[in-house]
């Protein structure tokens, strides 16, 4: 039961981010569904440790998720 109402709100990022900004470079700091969701969506998802600029960063429920992880990710180079 609780499934049903987590995939359609991972589903509405990448909708969001699609009507929004169209098809973006996107890092995530979250959950493996979060990335595909943003995937499934036709954005281009990078890794947090890549120095090629993304687009727009989108933090999910990441339990590893420290403020120095997100400087990392928006550094490239």
């Amino acid at each position: 039961m609780v499934m049903e109402h987590i995939n359609p709100m991972l589903k509405l990022v990448g909708d969001y981010l699609l009507e929004k900004y169209g098809n973006v470079r996107v890092k995530t700091f979250g959950t493996l569904a979060l990335e595909q969701s943003i995937k499934s969506s036709g954005h281009i998802v990078l890794s947090l440790g890549s120095k090629e600029p993304c687009d727009v960063v989108v933090v999910g429920r990441d339990p590893s998720f420290t403020y120095e992880k997100l400087y990392d990710c928006t550094r490239t180079n």
